[in-house]
């Protein structure tokens, strides 16, 4: 979306209702409109970013103005290249205050106006319970279970990472945000390499000859060829 022109229409929009918030809230141009949101993720579109001097962007977790939250400013002519900005709210509200233009040629002072290309998505309120439970949990399952049940925590752990492998391909969500769910399937998987680990001690005390390292790596670790193929295809685009 074009923040900057949203903005505009929308106090366009109010000026004949003066009950509207004088604040533009961000939450109603997201599907869902923050309603099971507790963060909201802010991707700028790189050289699309472009600020009159002066100028800034301000965001606001109430309609009031009282609480800010984010400020994006002008440094210079322009701002183009822009972090993605992640706020802790599912609700944001955005003022926006247009800068002097005495600083921009007179030839181009009516072409030249803010604009702020970017996506907006919402976070879910589970999003961080979920990842932070799969963590504590496996760990927890780790200590308590390994040495007297090694194949049954090997069949939670498949569980886990066939259902995120499921969540990362129908999830949409951007890359920004999947980046989260490999690096909790990477820590999966660490923490079933010292399952395996303790398996073969085992077989070795027992006098078993059976080598859990020798099977496929990939199929180990229950990454599926498919959701292989999805990363390497991801890369590519």
């Amino acid at each position: 979306m074009e923040l900057m022109e949203e903005y505009r229409k929308y106090k366009r929009s109010i000026n004949s209702d003066s009950s509207a918030s004088q604040s533009l809230p961000l939450h109603n141009l997201v599907p869902g409109k923050g309603a099971n949101a507790n963060a909201t993720l802010i991707l700028f579109k790189k050289n699309k970013v472009k600020l009159t001097p002066g100028s800034k962007v301000m965001l606001f977790s109430d309609a009031e103005k009282t609480d800010l939250l984010e400020e994006i400013s002008a440094q210079g002519q322009q701002q183009a290249g822009l972090e993605p900005l992640i706020i802790a709210k599912g609700k944001v509200w955005i003022e926006f205050e247009e800068g002097s233009n005495c600083l921009v040629p007179i030839e181009c002072r009516n072409s030249e106006k803010s604009s702020i290309e970017c996506a907006v998505f919402h976070i879910p309120k589970e999003w961080a319970v979920v990842c932070w439970l799969t963590e504590v949990i496996t760990t927890i399952l780790i200590k308590s279970s390994m040495k007297n049940a090694p194949n049954f925590v090997v069949e939670v752990f498949s569980k886990l990472l066939g259902a995120i492998q499921v969540f990362y391909d129908e999830s949409r969500a951007p890359s920004f945000l999947k980046t989260t769910i490999l690096k909790l399937m990477s820590r999966l998987i660490i923490k079933l390499r010292i399952v395996y680990i303790e398996i073969e001690r085992q077989n070795r005390k027992l006098g078993k000859s059976v080598d859990v390292q020798s099977s496929d790596h990939f199929k180990r670790c229950f990454v599926t060829s498919e959701f292989v193929q999805t990363l390497l295809s991801e890369m590519l685009v």
